[in-house]
């Protein structure tokens, strides 16, 4: 099926793109098999151009943040 690759806008923190995945099947297991072997070829193949990869927290999954929200 069809995989688009989208390239943003860059911003300080690099060149951000997004990938819009579509399979012909509807069974959730089958499309995150697939979705997770295109993340692993993208992931393998970065550096080979001189690229990486990097994903800034949103802070909501800081383990410090997430305990003192469970102290409060």
């Amino acid at each position: 099926m069809t995989l688009l690759v989208r390239q943003l806008a860059s911003t300080t923190q690099g060149l951000p793109i997004e990938l819009y995945t579509f399979t012909s099947t509807t069974i959730w297991a089958e499309y995150e098999t697939i979705l997770a072997e295109i993340m692993n070829h993208l992931i393998s193949v970065v550096q080979y151009f001189g690229l990486t990869i990097h994903e800034e927290s949103s802070g909501s999954d800081d383990y410090n943040v997430y305990m003192k929200r469970m102290e409060q």
